[in-house]
């Protein structure tokens, strides 16, 4: 029963007839206010002046009948239920009036049916006013929505599509409906451009498949325009699990994969000039150091040659650095114990040191790497500190050089020692005169880090500095290119 006071409007010429109608409501308790009308006129002004919740209406009146007032009601604009009162109207005609718009016929002879036609149509009224409520409010939503959102059926046509899908797919609402997504002026490929087969397409992939569609990107030529979605899509099924069509959403990613390829091409330019420069200076250092040694063969001074020597040995450390540069996402790293075992070659190498009698013990983790801000100045570090212990220190020629080079946690460790005779006892680094020693301190400094020499039955000069943390997730899976 309703809750709320009815306002109800009869079309009835019969006075009698409509105090009937009452009385039956009245029987069923219903609270309402009534008017009651029997010209077109009347009824036309009764639609503009009052809200009706129900309108019950004979069939024929002198003048009209309900397929007029229907007309009428249809035209105003106005949803309200309509039910039609009448004894002489049989059911192909009752039919009619329902396809019209009526929502239920009532006999004369049978009234007790009319109080529960009347709070059935008004509960199902309510129903569809929610429903139709919800319904412009999602489109609503649909129509601001960044997306084109769009519904097919398993034809494979148009049944929905919002604002945004004209703007995305090129098509007019109206171009849309009136095909399907196969037009053939529609050429669908992958990213790369190629053609995707029909079996493969990824409109009909989940009428075939059942399963939903995430993120799946693709392109679409339509008019000679090729615009790069992404698509994400879903079934809507029946209550016997069958898909009856698929809702989609798709965003035009056109912008982005445009500016992906731009960013893609100017880092490969930008690679192939890195590696262009780095090519450039390593040529340039082995120019340099091939001068110094054809000045080292003409010298007749031995202090020149020595200085001239240790000069090319920095050079020849640093160009080493260029000889062993690895490329990974853009960043410049150095395998820096393989440097580090070609740097000791190339110092034993150029000292003509006798293996038997100067050994070397290295300790040097697999898979160093720094970058290339850290290489420099560790390699220079080695050349000077290596360097020192072949010339000074072991006056009788024998002896052993260690190298430690390994990371602790978030630190790098690099160390270089000797068994020789040591240094003075008054040596100190802060005020050292040796300009190699002076340049080692400063690298440190560069590199952040502590220098601690320990003086005792040798020397060792141990050095601890902060790690580069974009190396390790780095080196995890190397996948790199080798200058």
């Amino acid at each position: 029963m309703a809750k709320k006071k009815l306002n109800i409007l009869f079309i009835e010429d019969d006075e009698a007839d409509a105090f009937l109608n009452m009385l039956e409501l009245d029987k069923k308790m219903l609270d309402y206010n009534y008017k009651i009308i029997y010209d077109l006129d009347s009824f036309e002004k009764a639609l503009k002046e009052s809200d009706w919740d129900i309108i019950l209406s004979d069939f024929s009146l002198p003048e009209f009948n309900a397929f007029e007032l229907l007309n009428i009601l249809r035209k105003s604009n106005k949803e309200i239920p309509f039910i039609v009162i009448s004894g002489v109207i049989g059911e192909e005609l009752a039919a009619k009036l329902m396809r019209e718009g009526a929502h239920d016929f009532i006999k004369k002879d049978n009234l007790s049916r009319l109080v529960p036609a009347i709070e059935r149509e008004l509960q199902e009224f309510e129903i569809n006013k929610e429903n139709k409520k919800n319904q412009k409010m999602l489109e609503a939503v649909l129509s601001t929505n960044v997306s084109a959102i769009i519904v097919l059926n398993n034809n494979g046509e148009f049944i929905y599509a919002n604002d945004k899908a004209e703007e995305i797919l090129c098509l007019k609402k109206g171009e849309m409906f009136s095909g399907t997504f196969n037009s053939p002026d529609w050429k669908i490929t992958d990213l790369n451009g190629n053609l995707i087969p029909d079996y493969d397409n990824p409109f009909m992939k989940v009428f075939k498949t059942g399963e939903p569609i995430m993120n799946l990107d693709f392109s679409l030529y339509l008019n000679n325009v090729r615009k790069f979605l992404s698509i994400n899509a879903s079934p809507l099924k029946d209550e016997k699990g069958s898909i009856t069509s698929v809702v989609f959403s798709i965003d035009d990613i056109t912008d982005r994969k445009l500016s992906e390829e731009k960013i893609k091409n100017s880092l490969e330019e930008k690679d192939l000039l890195i590696k262009e420069i780095h090519h450039r200076v390593k040529n340039n250092l082995q120019i340099i150091s091939s001068k110094l040694h054809l000045q080292i063969l003409r010298s007749k001074e031995s202090n020149l040659s020595s200085i001239l020597k240790e000069e090319q040995n920095c050079i020849k450390a640093m160009a080493l650095i260029y000889q062993k540069i690895y490329f990974i996402s853009n960043i410049i790293i150095i395998d820096f114990g393989n440097y580090s075992i070609s740097l000791i070659k190339n110092l034993f190498s150029t000292f003509k040191v006798n293996n038997d009698k100067i050994k070397i013990i290295a300790d040097i983790s697999k898979d160093t790497y720094c970058s290339i801000d850290h290489a420099i100045p560790c390699g220079l570090i080695l050349n000077e500190l290596i360097s020192n212990s072949i010339k000074y220190a072991f006056p009788e020629g024998n002896g052993e050089i260690s190298v430690t080079i390994s990371k602790q946690e978030k630190n790098c460790l690099l160390s270089v020692g000797d068994n020789g005779k040591g240094l003075p006892h008054w040596f100190d680094i802060k005020n050292v005169s040796s300009l190699g020693l002076q340049l080692v301190n400063e690298l440190v400094l560069q590199l952040d880090g502590n220098l601690e020499i320990v003086n005792n039955n040798g020397v060792l000069f141990k050095i601890i500095f902060p790690s580069d943390e974009r190396i390790p997730s780095l080196t995890d899976n190397l996948n790199y290119t080798h200058q």
